[in-house]
Formats: C-alpha cells, structure tokens, sequence
C-alpha cells in the first residue's frame, strides 16, 4: 500500500513538472520550433548520461521494425510540442494547457473513427461539457483573435497527443522504457532541428538556462519519474492525476509569470478538469472490471 501510494505522489510530482513546462516554455523568448528541438535534446542528452553513468542495462536488441515506430512516435512527438507550445504563446498558459486538456475526447473520437470502439452515453456527456468549457474560455475561437488562436492551437496538441496514445497502444515494441523515450527525444530534436538551429546557436545565457530546465527536470526526470511511478498505478487512477496538469500550469503561471486567470477562464477550465476526470473514473471502472 505504502508503495502505490509513493506511486501516486511519483505521478504528482511529474504532473507538476509537466505544468512547470509549460510557464518556462511561456517565459522563454524564443521560436517553438528552437523550444522543442532544445528540450528535446536536452532530455536525450540527460538519458545518454543516466544509462553511461549508472551503468544501467536498459539497452535491448530492437528489429528496424521496431527502431522506426519509436521514430514516428518520435515526429508525433515534435508535432505535439510545437503545437502545445504555440497554444502556450498565443493563448496564454491556462488556455493552453486547458486545451490540451480535452485529448481523451479525441481518444474516443478516433477509436470509434478507426477501430469502431462505442462512445458511451457519459463520454458523451463529457465531451459536450469540454466544448462548453473551452467555448466559454475563448467564445471568439473561430476568430482570428490571439485567444482564439491560442486556442485552436491548443485543441491541436490534444488530438495531436490523441494519435500519440493511439499509435503506443497498437504498436508493440521490445524497448525499455528509457531506451524508447531516448530514441523518441533523438527523434523529435531531429525533426525540428533544421528550423530551430539558428536561434539555438545564438541563444543567450538565460534562455540556455531556462531550457536547460525544460528538458532535464521538466522532461528527462520527469518522464523517467513517470515511466518507473506510472506502473505501481492504475492507469484510470493516473489519468486522474495526470489531468490536473493544467490546474499546477496555472498555479505556477500566476506566481512565477502574473498570469492571474479571468472568471471565464475559472468557470471554463472546471468544466474542462470536471470533465476529464470524469472520463477517466470510467475508464478506470472499465479496467477493473475487465480485470475481473
């Protein structure tokens, strides 16, 4: 018992690390595309150091087959920090991250598109409650505000995230599980690198510093938490927590960057939260009764 709970306080702590991401992406003035390629790589590099340093035997032999769907999950990867990170600078962070946010509604949308998976009645229901929410965060969402773009933005990080978690679970893999985050990193920093090269050459000592950060404790230590603390959890119970990232995004935003979210944002993101753990105490019931 005194293990899952550890667990879950595990969980907890990369949840806040996933939030603290996003204020220092928001803070960094830089391109999304050099944020990406630069935490990226600096999450790679910390793993590299991790196996060499402690001398870890997580290397397995793995087919090309194998190599190549860690290096698409890899360039999903990019796509989804890109378009995280746009929603962060457009939108602000608490419509960014509360964008994001709806990505389980994707989930059911694609696995009944693809796999004919049935939508249940409260899925529904909590899917007409997320559009409620992000209506009432930016009503203007189809317009060419900067909120509404912020928005869209977004909304696209969560379907983006959705083919993530699509694509992990149909595809097997003999990878460790810091073997595959490694190869993912190296993967995603080499996507974007071309179009985040220049600024990362010329990047100035705060800036290194703040994406430093990112990657190694916000990405590198916090996956590696997570990867390890996620399998003493059940997967429903660490939906729930995980969903609370953007509650500790905006926590942290209003203290470290100001941001203090509206009584829109306020009303808008607790249906948003309200909603997603819902959907994910179902899924949870779900499990245990497939279980026994």
């Amino acid at each position: 018992m005194n293990e899952k709970k550890h667990a879950a306080v595990g969980v907890q702590v990369c949840t806040m690390l996933f939030g603290l991401s996003a204020v220092i992406a928001k803070d960094l003035s830089l391109p999304a595309s050099t944020i990406v390629a630069g935490r990226a790589l600096w999450a790679a590099i910390s793993l590299g150091l991790l196996v060499i340093l402690f001398r870890r035997n997580d290397w397995n032999r793995l087919s090309l087959r194998e190599t190549g769907h860690l290096l698409i999950n890899g360039a999903l990867l990019a796509g989804h920090w890109l378009c995280f990170f746009y929603g962060i600078v457009e939108g602000g962070v608490a419509v960014g991250t509360l964008g994001f946010a709806s990505f389980p509604v994707f989930v059911s949308l694609l696995e009944k598109t693809f796999f004919n998976k049935p939508i249940t009645p409260l899925k529904v229901w909590c899917t007409a409650l997320i559009a409620a929410g992000l209506l009432i965060i930016s009503p203007d969402i189809f317009d060419s505000s900067q909120l509404g773009s912020g928005l869209a933005w977004s909304l696209a990080a969560g379907f983006s995230y959705a083919l993530i978690v699509l694509y992990n679970r149909h595809t097997a893999s003999n990878a460790s599980s810091i073997q595959a985050s490694f190869i993912q990193f190296i993967s995603c920093a080499t996507v974007t690198f071309p179009w985040g090269y220049s600024s990362l050459i010329s990047i100035d000592y705060t800036n290194f510093l703040g994406l430093m950060l990112l990657g190694v404790i916000c990405t590198a230590v916090a996956y590696t938490f997570l990867i390890f603390a996620i399998k003493k959890v059940e997967a429903g119970k660490a939906a729930i927590i995980i969903s609370l990232e953007p509650v500790w995004a905006i926590f942290f935003a209003a203290i470290w960057l100001h941001e203090v979210p509206t009584i829109q944002t306020f009303i808008g993101g607790s249906m948003v939260i309200s909603a997603v753990i819902i959907s994910s105490r179902e899924s949870l019931s779900d499990q245990s009764g497939q279980r026994s």
